[in-house]
Parts: structure tokens; sequence; C-alpha cells
């Protein structure tokens, strides 16, 4: 454990920890797509670099609602952190989508820094764990918008307004905000390996105990192949898993790392 004021001073800690180890590192590099027949992967640039194992760790992204106004005003009202952004919120009405932990728990947030909180979420109930929810009703300035879902961000040089939908009645109507904050679960990045490994439902890599994927030699670790806990503690124990696993003989070793 080490205290860390926010992901970035961690990241920090992270690169500082890893510098005492001689292996080779390429930064701003892009892996675009893998050969598993040679078992090689290709670069942005155009390098081919072969492997004996291949651990995948690209993890996952915040969901979009890919709704007009939502990236024209990202960093002029649209926001996807609460415990981030709270200090640019203060004393503003702020729209909340979503109804799962982190969304709930955000507006819980930023409750205590703004005029009015609406979370809006696009089924009958949130589902949020009880906790949270208890504490919602505590919170008389946040107002809970079921069956609904926003359909547009706009305003002129920021964000003064969202168009909301009733999914049940379809009714629309425009509503004055001065910021949305958006949290409605992620989507892993799996589209390097989409057709290549089997994939859940969702798009999150599927493995087995020792976090080995679908392929001989290629493992998949943290939050892409685990939609249960996304969380730096089960990355870093199927990290060290798949870094043991990946040292024993595979079916077709290759000689070049």
């Amino acid at each position: 454990g080490r205290p860390a004021a926010n992901g970035a001073d961690m990241l920090v800690h992270f690169r500082e920890s890893i510098e005492q180890y001689k292996f080779p590192r390429r930064m701003n590099e892009e892996v675009v797509a893998i050969d598993t027949e040679s078992r090689a992967v290709e670069t942005r640039r155009g390098d081919m670099i072969r492997y004996g194992s291949l651990i995948i760790a690209t993890g996952v992204r915040r969901r979009s609602l890919n709704i007009p106004g939502e990236f024209e005003f990202r960093g002029k009202g649209v926001h996807e952190s609460g415990a981030r952004d709270k200090e640019s919120m203060v004393g503003k009405h702020v729209l909340v989508v979503g109804g799962g932990d982190a969304a709930v728990e955000n507006a819980l947030l930023i409750s205590e820094y703004v005029a009015s909180v609406k979370l809006v979420h696009r089924r009958s109930m949130l589902t949020a764990r009880s906790e949270f929810l208890v504490e919602l009703e505590r919170r008389y300035n946040i107002e809970t918008i079921l069956d609904s879902v926003v359909t547009r961000i706009d305003g002129e040089t920021a964000v003064s307004c969202a168009e909301l939908r009733n999914v049940v009645s379809g009714v629309v109507r425009v509503l004055e905000f001065d910021a949305v904050l958006i949290r409605i679960g992620f989507e892993p990045n799996s589209e390097l390996v989409r057709g290549i490994l089997d994939l859940d439902s969702q798009g999150f890599i599927k493995v087995d105990a020792q976090c080995e994927t679908s392929l001989d030699g290629i493992y998949a670790v943290g939050d892409v192949a685990n939609p249960v806990s996304p969380t730096l503690s089960t990355a870093t124990g199927t990290g060290s898993i798949a870094a043991k696993a990946s040292q024993r003989p595979t079916k077709s070793t290759s000689d070049e790392l």
C-alpha cells in the first residue's frame, strides 16, 4: 500500500518502481494487429515484435452515450469524474447520467458542492448498492428521474441544457443544466483481439484460472478480462498469475521474445 493524492500520483509511483528492472520498454507505441501463426504483434510504425508468450492488459474505457453535444462539450460542462471536477461544479445545477454504483456515488459526492443534482436513469429502478440508495434518499438537493434517457446536450460556448426522453411515454423535454456528468459504466478495450480470442457477450476476454485465453500462450489480465471487479487489486493479482503461468513451456514455444 502507498498513499496517493490521485491516480496520476500513483502512476508516477508505478513508473518509478519498475525503473530498477532492465527490460525493453516501448512507450507511445500502439499494437494494431496480432499474428498468432508467427507469434508476433505488429505496431502502428510497421514493426513486427515476436513473442513467446503474450499478456494483454488493455483495460477498459468509460462507456459513452454517443449523442449530439457529448463530445463537443467535453471540458465545457461535460464531465466524467465528480471526484476530480467537483470544485468546478460549485453552485451549479448538474445532470448525472446513470443508475449504478458509480453514478449514484458521484451524485452523492457532488451534492455537497452543487446547487442541485438530477440523476437520470434509463430503467425503472436504480441498480446501485443499498447503502448508496439509503443515503440518496437523505439528500434534499438530488432528484431522481427514472425511465428516461438523455438524447442531446446543448449550449453555446458551454453546456446550458439537455434533452430528455421518457422511454415509456415517449415524452421529450428540455431541462436547463450547467454541467453533465456521465457515469454509465465501462466497456473493454478488446477490439484488437475480436475474432482472434473468445470474448463474452460484453466483449471481455474469456480466461481460465491461469489467466490464459482461448489461444495457447496468450494471456489477458486486469479489467479487460474482469467484468466483475475492475480494481487495482484484482488487476495486480491476475498480472502475477499470468506472469508466472507464461513462464511454463507452451505447445509451440518461440525462441524469440
